[in-house]
């Protein structure tokens, strides 16, 4: 039929028209923004962990042993070697201490009261030659009687002497610029630097090292111990020497004295030629703070290990024991049967 039709709009246009009221009515959904891939727990450090990840519970072990290690070598070290610097090598004079002046003037009295004992057995002797004994006379007799009193008497006065001769040997071999104070503090720089390098190995040398300053300390004051008991007991064994049936106490004492005073000056001679040849530069080329460490342990093990070498004569008995060889015989035979 004849009627008007409607006209007609573009595609276009009515597309557009569509989009644009959807856009008014209907806002768009935001979209959600992208988020970077989680990387792995194990990878993840946080600050003040020593770089371990954040469940890497064996790292978190292993430095806090390693710590500990460190913080005891570290507590340890400083005054064990002070302590070695100061008093290792010298020797404190008996007589200056008051108990000890106290045990040394008993022990005189004692020597003195049975001193008379003993002239009248060394008498008894001397009425036996050509009888009972053809060895020993009154010209062998009374040299040893008054030597005995006169030493017995002196014995104070002998040790002091013998321990300022002992710290005077000391100060001349530590004399050539090393004291014992710098060395010490040169074996607290080589384990304290061992220490900062945070590895577990020297950490556990550094150990070692503690436990060797440590024996060598202890052998330090048990030094001491022997020279008191020596200077309590020095009237009484050099008082012997009046009879030759007892002479091997003095013998012994002298002996006991030469051994605790020696040890010191063998010490002191170890420790300067240590410090002045191995620890100067460029002796030990390549060695780092291992070399160092190995040379500060070798240092400390041959000081702590100088008073047994040198005690070994003293307290070996005089002679062969027949009772030793005979326990020693049937010992072995046990043993291989």
């Amino acid at each position: 039929p004849a009627a008007a039709a409607a006209p007609t709009r573009p595609a276009a246009a009515v597309t557009t028209a569509r989009v644009t009221l959807t856009a008014e009515t209907v806002p768009a959904a935001t979209a959600a923004p992208s988020r970077p891939a989680a990387p792995a727990a194990e990878a993840i450090s946080l600050p003040g962990t020593g770089g371990c990840g954040l469940l890497d519970f064996g790292c978190y072990v292993s430095n806090a042993i390693t710590s500990w290690f460190a913080g005891l070598v570290k507590s340890a070290v400083n005054p064990l070697l002070a302590l070695i610097g100061r008093t290792a090598l010298s020797t404190p004079q008996p007589g200056s201490v008051a108990a000890v002046q106290t045990l040394w003037s008993t022990g005189l009295g004692i020597a003195d009261a049975c001193y008379g004992l003993l002239v009248l057995v060394g008498g008894i002797i001397v009425m036996t030659h050509e009888t009972l004994q053809t060895s020993y006379s009154a010209k062998e007799i009374a040299p040893r009687i008054v030597i005995g009193f006169v030493t017995a008497n002196l014995s104070m006065v002998l040790m002091t002497h013998a321990v300022d001769l002992a710290n005077g040997l000391s100060a001349a071999f530590t004399a050539g610029g090393v004291s014992p104070a710098s060395a010490a503090t040169s074996l607290m720089n080589t384990l304290s630097s061992a220490i900062a390098n945070n590895g577990i190995f020297l950490i556990l040398l550094s150990l070692a090292g503690v436990i060797l300053a440590l024996v060598l300390a202890a052998v330090y004051v048990i030094r001491l111990m022997a020279v008191v008991l020596l200077a309590a007991a020095a009237p009484v064994c050099l008082a012997l020497y009046a009879l030759p049936q007892t002479a091997w106490a003095a013998a012994w004492w002298w002996r006991a004295l030469t051994a605790a005073l020696a040890i010191q000056v063998a010490q002191g001679l170890v420790m300067t030629a240590a410090v002045q040849v191995f620890f100067s530069p460029g002796w030990l080329p390549g060695g780092g703070a291992l070399g160092q460490t190995l040379i500060t342990l070798c240092l400390l093990y041959i000081l702590m290990r100088i008073p047994f070498w040198i005690a070994r004569p003293v307290l070996s008995p005089f002679g062969r024991s027949p009772l030793r060889r005979a326990v020693r015989f049937a010992l072995t035979a046990a043993v291989f049967s």
